[in-house]
């Protein structure tokens, strides 16, 4: 689990206005008392409002629940610092977080925190530090995330092409009746292009369907530089969709393109014959 300290002043300056508690309160500082963040609820023995967690062999209340809207911060614990430093032996602080009255004051912040040698501090933007912090996994999920996709989008298309064969083949008549009739050869290529584009469209309309009932499910797994549990949800944007969309046309096309042309070069005598 992720164990949290903050001070009064860290909560009452930064973490009040970035954070909603949804039940309960937060921590009487110089307490044992804690709040849990809304994926962390449950997750561990003691981790419900006003029960009692277990941490670093002390007895922890707790008293509150908060969301991060998603950040990291849902799945940590957070407690009074000096209370958490004292139960673990800690003797200084890992991070200190501070609010400048303006951004443009962060570059003279590192410079002077540079130019200090009694400081062993390195000074980023909050966003930055968490972005370096969970780079590990991070690119594990997107490399994960980008195999499977390459690995789907080349059955789908080997999919989309038998489909549109079967198709051709099942309609040999008809393409002859067709090019009987005076239709040319594009004509014939461009509607079976068509019906393929119209099949990707709807695997994209089902593909997205299902994709954003991801948003409604959780999954967990350790940051591997804190080697801290962490619960993360899927964000399934309009942007997102339009990708998908875009993605799956293209891949629709090159499915049914050999097939249309294999259509579109049947002899009609050869096609009328069936």
């Amino acid at each position: 689990m992720g164990i949290r300290g903050v001070t009064k002043d860290g909560w009452d300056l930064l973490r009040s206005k970035s954070l909603k508690l949804v039940e309960g309160r937060p921590p009487q500082w110089a307490t044992s008392e804690i709040m849990i963040g809304r994926a962390a609820r449950g997750r561990y023995l003691g981790a419900e409002l006003g029960q009692r967690i277990t941490i670093a062999r002390r007895q922890w209340q707790v008293v509150g629940i908060f969301d991060a809207n998603g950040a990291a911060f849902d799945s940590e614990i957070w407690a009074d610092a000096d209370q958490i430093a004292d139960a673990a032996r800690r003797t200084g602080y890992s991070t200190m977080t501070v609010r400048l009255r303006s951004p443009s004051e962060f570059d003279a912040l590192r410079a002077t925190v540079d130019a200090d040698p009694r400081w062993n501090l390195e000074a980023k933007r909050e966003d930055r530090f968490y972005e370096e912090a969970s780079g590990a996994l991070a690119g594990f999920i997107r490399v994960l995330g980008t195999a499977i996709s390459i690995f789907f989008s080349f059955g789908a298309t080997l999919g989309a092409m038998i489909t549109m064969y079967a198709q051709v083949a099942s309609r040999v008549r008809e393409v002859g009746t067709l090019r009987a009739l005076g239709f040319r050869r594009r004509s014939v290529l461009g509607s079976f292009l068509v019906e393929s584009l119209i099949l990707s469209l709807l695997g994209a309309l089902a593909g997205c369907l299902f994709a954003s009932f991801l948003a409604a499910a959780s999954f967990t797994t350790t940051n591997w530089s804190s080697f801290t549990e962490v619960k993360f949800r899927f964000h399934f944007s309009p942007g997102i969709a339009l990708k998908a969309t875009f993605f799956a046309v293209v891949m629709g096309l090159l499915g049914g393109l050999l097939p249309a042309a294999r259509a579109a070069r049947l002899q009609i005598a050869e096609a009328t014959k069936g």
